[in-house]
C-alpha cells in the first residue's frame, strides 16, 4: 500500500500511484451461497497482471478463479483428468490437486480443507485462489478500494503496479510498505527513499523529481512533507536545471510555514525568519549576496510591510520607519550612506509626503513642514 495526498502549491507531491492500497489480507465478501461474477476484480501475481480467460466469482464469500492461467503463471504444469474430473498443477517441488466438487484438496500427497469446493460454470473450472497461491508459497492481499487481489512471494520486497512496472522496493509488512523502502516513478527512477509506515511516506525521507535531481529532504507525516527539512528550487538554463534557490526550516504539507532560512544559489543566505505560504510574512531578515543584513524587521507576502530598518550594503541605516510593499510608507527616517539624516517624517510609496523635515549633508534645516510628491511645498 502507498498513499498519496496532492498539497495546495505546484511544490507539493501531486504523485498518485494505484494498487499501492493492500490493506486487508482477507479475500472474504459478502457471502452467497450461489456462484456470482466478480468481473471487477484484477489479480496481480508476482507483479504482473493475470490474463484471466474467465471473470473470477465469489462462492460462499470465497473467490474462485479459471485454473489454467493462475496455475501457469505460478510456474505449475496443468494437467486436467476429465474422467476423476480432477485438476493439478505440477512443479518439481509441488504438487497440487483438486477435484470438481470436493471440498478436500491434496498438496504434496497430504489432505487439506477447502473453504469452498472446485466447480464448472460456463464451460470453466474454477479454483480457490487463496488456497491455491497460499499452496503455491505465496502470500495473498485483497485490496477493497481498489478491487485486487495480489499473490506475492512470500517475504517478497516488491510491488508492481498491474502491468509489471516496479512501483515500491523496501520492507513490506503484511502486504503493506512499511520500514525503509523506495516509491519509483513510472520512469524507473527513484521517487522516494526513506521510512514508510502503513503504505505512507512517514518519517525521515527524501523526495525526488523525475529527473533524478533531489526536491525535498524532510520529515514525511502520512505522505506529505511535514516537520523540519529542505526543499530545493531548480531554474532551466540549456536544457540543465540547476539549483536556484534552497529552503531549510517547518514544513507544513510541503510548503514553507513557520521558522526557517531561503538560500541562493550559491548557498549565500538570503532570508531568514517567519513564513506564510511559503512567503516571508511576521518578522525576518533578508540578507545582502555578502552576508550583511538587507532589512530586519516586518514583511508580508514576501515584501517588506511595517516596521523595519532597511541598510545600505555598507551596513549603514538606509531607511527605518514604516513601510508598505518594499517601499517607504509613512513616517520613518532615512539616511545617506555615511550616516547622516537625510529626511525624518511622512511618506508616502517612497517620496516625501505629508509633513517632515529635511537636511543637507551637515545637519542644517533646509525645509521643514509640507512635502507633496517627493518636493518642499513653500507657498
Amino acid at each position: 500500500m502507498l498513499k498519496r495526498k496532492t498539497s495546495k502549491l505546484i511544490w507539493t507531491m501531486g504523485i498518485v500511484l494505484a494498487f499501492f492500497l493492500c490493506q486487508s489480507t482477507v479475500l472474504q465478501a459478502a457471502s452467497d451461497s450461489k456462484a456470482e461474477p466478480s468481473s471487477e476484480v484484477a489479480v496481480i501475481i508476482d507483479g504482473r497482471l493475470a490474463s484471466l480467460d474467465r471473470a473470477p466469482i465469489l462462492v460462499k464469500g470465497t473467490t474462485l478463479v479459471p485454473f489454467r492461467p493462475i496455475f501457469e503463471q505460478l510456474g505449475l504444469e496443468v494437467k486436467w483428468d476429465p474422467k476423476a474430473q480432477a485438476v493439478t498443477g505440477k512443479s518439481q517441488s509441488l504438487e497440487i490437486r483438486l477435484v470438481i466438487g470436493n471440498s478436500y484438496a491434496t498438496v504434496n500427497g497430504k489432505k487439506v480443507k477447502l473453504p469452498v469446493a472446485p466447480i464448472i460454470r460456463d464451460g470453466g473450472t474454477f479454483v480457490p485462489l487463496r488456497f491455491v497461491g497460499e499452496a503455491a508459497g505465496r502470500q495473498v492481499t485483497w485490496n477493497d478500494a481498489a478491487k485486487v487481489i495480489t499473490v506475492n512471494l512470500m517475504g517478497a520486497d516488491k510491488i508492481y503496479d498491474p502491468y509489471g512496472l516496479l512501483l515500491y522496493e523496501g520492507d513490506i509488512v503484511n502486504g503493506i510498505a512499511e520500514g525503509k523502502g523506495t516509491i519509483y516513478y513510472p520512469n524507473g527512477s527513484p521517487l522516494y527513499k526513506g521510512d514508510m509506515l502503513n503504505g505512507a511516506m512517514h518519517g525521515k525521507g527524501k523526495l525526488y523529481r523525475e529527473d533524478g535531481l533531489i526536491w525535498y529532504e524532510s520529515d514525511f507525516v502520512d505522505d506529505e512533507a511535514t516537520g523540519k527539512g529542505k526543499l530545493y528550487f531548480y531554474i532551466q538554463y540549456d536544457d540543465t536545471p540547476e539549483i536556484k534557490q534552497t529552503y531549510e526550516g517547518d514544513l507544513v504539507g510541503g510548503i514553507p510555514e513557520g521558522k526557517g532560512k531561503y538560500f541562493d544559489s550559491k548557498g549565500r543566505i538570503a532570508y531568514e525568519g517567519d513564513l506564510v505560504d511559503g512567503n516571508p510574512g511576521g518578522k525576518g531578515t533578508y540578507y545582502y549576496p555578502d552576508g550583511m543584513k538587507m532589512y530586519v524587521g516586518e514583511c508580508k507576502n514576501g515584501k517588506y510591510e511595517g516596521q523595519g530598518i532597511n541598510y545600505y550594503d555598507n551596513g549603514k541605516i538606509k531607511h527605518e520607519g514604516s513601510f508598505k510593499e518594499f517601499l517607504r510608507h509613512g513616517y520613518g527616517k532615512t539616511y545617506d550612506r555615511s550616516g547622516n539624516l537625510v529626511y525624518e517624517g511622512d511618506f508616502i510609496n517612497d517620496k516625501y509626503d505629508g509633513q517632515g523635515t529635511l537636511y543637507d549633508e551637515n545637519g542644517k534645516i533646509l525645509h521643514k513642514g509640507q512635502f507633496s510628491k517627493g518636493e518642499p511645498v513653500t507657498n
